[in-house]
Order: structure tokens, then C-alpha cells, then sequence
């Protein structure tokens, strides 16, 4: 077992509940990890490279739960591990031994490499600046072992750790829900009305916040994210060439529409699959085949919250009949997701004062599935 990429350091730690907890002033401020792009970008070219010589059989990224998560999977296919966390390389001094087996990055990789190509592993990763360590080993002894040098930290049954949670049982309960028509009346001044409406942020311009971030990094990209004569709206998709002299080129688009949900999620995941795929093809892209393959992820933002409550039970209908769509849509047009997230508690409390009384309300967002898409271009001359 080796680990490769940036060193382990407080940043990181409970990333994963972070991201669907309530956030308040007791939030942990190391849990989101401190970026490194420069060290990913070194650390993906390592892989790919390492991966075209043979010098590796799996690897999985140090996500959330960091090495608990990334050893513990890969250990379900030996059937266990022994890590010794005092060969893990550390940014500082002071961590827990807990804290350097959770601590999560997107920057830092585990590999399963085979014990004859362990030399040439590490050697190309020493020319090639990338710092790997090996930190264990992959054994057949059922058990998830865990030590600093001699001393014992944790020893699990892999059955235990991979199937010793109990699965929630949750009821969810679908009902179809007929929206009434909006009464809008009739506003004297419509002038004043489409300003209102067009200054929303979710209808104005998105040009201010893109122009905050180098659309031409490398200067690979083809298609930019704003078009047009004045170069100022947004584009269907974007392509940018996969590297210099070449005509490859990689076409990312993506889509949500969350109104939708209120009407049918099922309908909603769809629609923004089409969509997703409508941009790819927009942009001078081909349908997907065996021979032009596409990828998506799926990042979900839901509110599940309150279990107990009967809505609860209808959001949680909303979920799976998104999946459901998911599953269908995916499987018809031939688009595997091969990575995605999903964050299960997202309310937004506001408070109102009224007759000197101050109250909370608690406001669950919409059901919302961002779906993104990657699809190779053959000759970006032609987009």
C-alpha cells in the first residue's frame, strides 16, 4: 500500500460530515482541506504515466475519511490491511494517530502496487517530484490492523467495518401534488417588473462571477465559458485540447434545473440529463457509442433533515424517484456516472420580527440534481 500526493495534515478532517452538516460559528474550520492544484496536476500526471507502464493494480483518491476510507476499500479486495501510520507523511507535528487515518484530501492517492514493481514505482515518482511512501500492506487476514510502529491503533474485522452499520429503514412516501396556477394579477408597470425580474441571480448575467477565474489556463481552451460577438454570454459547453499538437479535445457541459422539482423529480433528473447531453452535442459533439464514450457525475443537494416528519417522507420519495430517473436515462443513452456527491441536509434558517417578537423560520431547499458531463472531441478544429 502506498500513499502518493500531498502530506496529511489537520485540514481535511470530517469533510465528509461538514459538508452536510448545519453550518454555524462552531463549525470546525479545519475540515475544509487547503487546496493544492498544482500538486494535483503533478500528482495526475504521475498516475497516468505509472498507469500506462503497468506499476500499479488499483488506486483510490484519499477522499473523505482519508486513509480509513481509501485503505478500507481497496482492503475489501485482499480481504484486509496492516497500515503503520508512523510512516505517513505529516505537514507538521502534533497529529493524533486518529486524526492522520481520517484526514481527508483530494490531492493524495493510495496505490496497490505489486512487490516487483515497487522500485520503479517509487523511482518514477521521485523524477518526477511526487512524494509516495509505502505505508502497508494488502494481506488476506480479515482484519482492518491499524498501528504506529509497534503499538496497536485499531484492529477491525473487514466484515465488521464494511457491513457492521445498520442500514436506516426509512419510509418514502410518493404523492402527485398539482400545483396551482399563479395568480399574478395585473401589474400596472411591466417595465419595472422585467428589471425586478432580470436583476434575480438567478436570471442576471453570470459574466461578473466567470471573469473572476483564468478561462485560458495553458492556453488549451477552444470553446471558453462566455461567446458571442462581445464575448459575453454563456456558452452551450466548453472544449479545451487535451494537450499541445494534438486535435483531441475534451467537451464539458453541465446542467440543473431545480423549479422542476417541484412538479416531479423524476422529471427533473431527466430533464437535466437531456440537457447536459443537448450541450455536448450543441458544441459539435457526437451522441455517445462504444467508440465515443461519455462520463457524468451526479452531485445531489437535498433536505432530509427532519426524518420523522410526513414531508420527510415525500422528499425522500422525491429521492428515489430521481434515481430511478438517473438509473433509466443514464442506461438509455449510455452515459455511466463514474463519480459524483451528495449533501442530504440543506435548509436555510431566516429569522422575522414581528410585533416585537423574533422567529425562526427553517426553509428547506429544492430538490436539486447538478448533472455534468465529459465527452471526447476527435478534431477540435471543427467545434
Amino acid at each position: 500500500m502506498v500513499m502518493a500526493g500531498g502530506r496529511v495534515g489537520k485540514d481535511g478532517i470530517h469533510g465528509a460530515t461538514f459538508s452536510s452538516a448545519e453550518l454555524d460559528k462552531g463549525s470546525p474550520v479545519q475540515a475544509v482541506q487547503i487546496g493544492d492544484s498544482i500538486g494535483q496536476r503533478v500528482l495526475t500526471d504521475f498516475e497516468l504515466k505509472a498507469r500506462d507502464r503497468g506499476l500499479y493494480v488499483a488506486e483510490t483518491d484519499n477522499g473523505a475519511g482519508g486513509l480509513s476510507s481509501s485503505g478500507g476499500e481497496m482492503a475489501k479486495e485482499s480481504n484486509g490491511c496492516v497500515i503503520d501510520l508512523k510512516k505517513v507523511p505529516l505537514k507538521y507535528p502534533g497529529l493524533a494517530d486518529w486524526e492522520v487515518l481520517v484526514s481527508e484530501s483530494q490531492e493524495r492517492m493510495t496505490f496497490a502496487v505489486r512487490p516487483d514493481k515497487i522500485v520503479e514505482f517509487l523511482a518514477l515518482a521521485t523524477q518526477m517530484g511526487v512524494e509516495a511512501t509505502v505505508i502497508g500492506t494488502f494481506t488476506s487476514t480479515g482484519k482492518f490492523d491499524i498501528r504506529h510502529g509497534d503499538r496497536a491503533v485499531a484492529f477491525l474485522d473487514m466484515k465488521f467495518l464494511h457491513e457492521g452499520f445498520p442500514r436506516l429503514n426509512l419510509i418514502a412516501k410518493w404523492e402527485n401534488r398539482i400545483n396551482p396556477e399563479p395568480n399574478f394579477g395585473h401589474p400596472e408597470n411591466l417595465s419595472n417588473t422585467l428589471k425586478e425580474m432580470l436583476a434575480r441571480p438567478n436570471i442576471a448575467s453570470k459574466e461578473k462571477n466567470l471573469r473572476r477565474y483564468d478561462q485560458g489556463v495553458k492556453g488549451l481552451s477552444i470553446v471558453k465559458p462566455l461567446v458571442g460577438k462581445g464575448h459575453d454570454v454563456p456558452s452551450d459547453a466548453t472544449i479545451s485540447l487535451l494537450e499541445y499538437g494534438s486535435k483531441e479535445g475534451l467537451i464539458m457541459s453541465q446542467a440543473v434545473n431545480p423549479h422542476y422539482s417541484d412538479i416531479d423529480t423524476y422529471h427533473m433528473t431527466a430533464s437535466v440529463i437531456d440537457e447536459a447531453i443537448r450541450r455536448i452535442i450543441a458544441v459539435g459533439g457526437k451522441l455517445p457509442s462504444k467508440d465515443r464514450p461519455f462520463y457524468a457525475l451526479d452531485n445531489f443537494c437535498w433536505n432530509l433533515s427532519d426524518l420523522e416528519s410526513g414531508e420527510a417522507q415525500y422528499r425522500l420519495a422525491q429521492l428515489v424517484r430521481a434515481n430511478k430517473a438517473l438509473a433509466e436515462y443514464c442506461t438509455a443513452f449510455g452515459v455511466p456516472c463514474i463519480s459524483g456527491k451528495d449533501s442530504m441536509k440543506n435548509v436555510w434558517k431566516v429569522k422575522s420580527t414581528a410585533d416585537g417578537k423574533t422567529t425562526e423560520h427553517t426553509i428547506p431547499i429544492a430538490p436539486t440534481l447538478l448533472f455534468s458531463t465529459r465527452a471526447k472531441m476527435e478534431d477540435v478544429s471543427k467545434p
